[in-house]
């Protein structure tokens, strides 16, 4: 009769527990053992950002990351932004980027955001020759009116699955499978044309051909959008190929493109292709960065084992390899032989539980202690073919008390291109400003933010999307809630974010006591080398978006300042 009895008895299950952990670490917690720092951050540089769309990993994130190099990033009031399935407000939007960008040192924007509204909208809205027109105009009066500032645009070419209004299973099926046929065929590769006229005569002619219209208004876009690049108005242009697979229609019209940009002679500064769309603004971010502070970043690659660069993992179109030295390069770096020539080393594990990897995780953490010992900086991109907890390095880590606040960046969110990207940003935007530090206070105001990133994602990327994703989607299933991907906010709005908040507090009081989050690490100074501890993380959590696919975090990291170098660090 009380249908609500399960949810309550499930928060009793969980908050227990919960309680129980609050009090062993208020007994646990020690008073700080060096002295209390209250970081002052400097702000340098003032970037506008139009998102991709309003999710925390292309638009929080870039204002986190942007807080590392002294830059503050303004996006567009949230009233203005979209919301889900419902479409930004591009005339309005527009209105205020040309009032914003006298202030601004460079402009970050995606032209799905400014033509359709965001990511969402743009796979199922089809923009008019007329609202192309009137964006592409836009873009030239604002690069006439401020020819000062650079404009960095990105813009993301369709993936291979059809659009939502075409939503018959067998449908969506057999289109998927003409594409991908076609993509082998368009490769040069054989194939069966009786097996793709069979699939095409099977699809209803009006849904191939909104599929298909919808990747050649893609394309002519992007060329216009190249043309404005090769005229000046775009600084930059990067196109990101979303969710990719190895073969499909998408990857012809990307093949076109390239042919294009190389008719035009321009060259990979002034347009570059890429796989991923999320975390592009903020790669750009570490590019322009890197451009200001003249740092270009030499960086050698590690994998986990013999078979990691050539890898493909869940949707991506290319092997790892690929796509980490073309992450490299799209932030203005470029890939060493060896680490003697490197700013930084990248350690890039792709576990897969059916390929008998696992035990690469041991051989992971035995590498990272390495290069802590010669004082050589790793970013860490912890990859799981299946998603799982099992296949990640973090655990690990984190049993083995290595110091994970020594780490340059760690990332292991949902695609290869998306980890790969924000590692390399952070760790760029990061070795690029401390040439900048004049004094022990600037140098712990450019730590904390680098800590906050980096605990961040840990939380994010392992606890949460390793941890308790599958668990609160259990739940709500459980509860009838079928389409975890599709909340009713009205009605389990409060329900799921308390399972979340309640799981991910009970992570955070156990992980703050361990000896790797515990563990102080070293900050370089114009006086020399000091000292800081992690001694608490506060945090804040709660979902975006009506779906449990990410999260928005706010940490709050305290930090204190040791008096001498600790004894441990000795052994790493």
């Amino acid at each position: 009769m009380n249908r609500f009895l399960p949810k309550r008895s499930l928060l009793i299950l969980i908050l227990v527990p919960c309680l129980a952990l609050l009090l062993w670490n208020l007994r646990q917690m020690q008073h700080p053992a060096g002295t209390p720092v209250s970081p002052q951050e400097t702000i340098s540089h003032h970037v506008i950002l139009i998102p991709l769309d309003g999710r925390p990993p292309c638009r929080q994130f870039v204002i986190d990351a942007g807080r590392i190099g002294g830059t503050e990033v303004l996006t567009p009031p949230h009233e203005l932004q979209d919301y889900y399935s419902q479409p930004g407000d591009t005339k309005a939007m527009k209105s205020w980027l040309s009032s914003e960008i006298g202030h601004a040192d460079a402009v970050i924007l995606s032209i799905d955001q400014l033509l359709y509204g965001g990511l969402l909208t743009a796979r199922e809205k089809q923009a008019s020759e007329e609202d192309v027109n009137e964006l592409l105009t836009y873009l030239q009066e604002l690069h006439e009116d401020h020819p000062d500032v650079p404009i960095y645009a990105f813009s993301i070419l369709p993936r291979l699955t059809p659009q939502d209004t075409i939503d018959g299973y067998d449908e969506r099926r057999d289109i998927m499978a003409y594409s991908r046929l076609v993509g082998r065929q368009a490769a040069g590769l054989s194939v069966d044309e009786e097996k793709i006229a069979s699939l095409k005569a099977k699809i209803p002619p009006a849904s191939l051909e909104r599929y298909l219209a919808h990747f050649r208004e893609n394309a002519a876009l992007n060329e216009r959008l190249i043309d404005l690049t090769h005229d000046g108005t775009l600084t930059r242009l990067v196109l990101g190929q979303d969710d990719g697979e190895e073969y499909g229609i998408p990857n012809i019209e990307k093949f076109a493109l390239q042919g294009y940009i190389k008719d035009l002679g321009l060259s990979e500064k002034q347009v570059f292709l890429t796989h991923g769309a999320d975390e592009i603004a903020l790669s750009l971010l570490a590019a322009w960065h890197n451009e200001q502070t003249g740092y270009i970043p030499k960086v050698f690659v590690q994998y986990n084992d013999a078979h990691a660069e050539d890898r493909i993992m869940p949707y991506m179109a290319v092997p790892t390899g690929i796509c980490t030295e073309e992450k490299i390069r799209l932030t203005g770096g470029e890939q060493v032989a060896s680490p003697e020539e490197a700013d930084f080393t990248l350690l890039v594990s792709t576990n897969d539980a059916n390929e008998n990897t696992l035990d690469s995780r041991a051989e992971c953490v035995q590498l990272l202690k390495e290069n802590i010992e010669k004082g050589q900086p790793t970013a860490l991109v912890d990859l799981s073919k299946h998603f799982t907890g099992e296949e990640t390095v973090l655990p690990q880590l984190i049993a083995s008390d290595f110091p994970l606040n020594r780490l340059l960046a760690y990332a292991g969110w949902n695609t290869t291109s998306n980890s790969l990207g924000t590692a390399i940003a952070q760790a760029c935007l990061y070795r690029s400003s401390l040439p900048a530090v004049t004094n022990e206070e600037e140098a712990i105001g450019l730590a904390a933010p680098q800590v906050r990133f980096l605990e961040n994602r840990i939380l994010e990327d392992y606890f949460y999307l390793k941890e308790d994703i599958d668990t609160i989607n259990s739940t709500l299933k459980k509860a009838g809630y079928v389409n975890t991907a599709d909340l009713d906010l009205e009605r389990n709005y409060r329900w799921a974010n308390l399972m979340l908040r309640t799981s991910m507090t009970r992570h955070l009081l156990v992980y703050r006591q361990t000896a790797a989050f515990r563990a102080p690490f070293p900050i370089d100074t114009p006086a020399g080398t000091i000292w800081l501890q992690l001694h608490d993380l506060q945090a804040d959590m709660s979902f975006p978006w009506p779906r449990t696919f990410e999260i928005y975090l706010e940490t709050t990291p305290f930090l204190e300042k040791l008096s001498s170098s600790p004894a441990q660090a000795q052994s790493y």
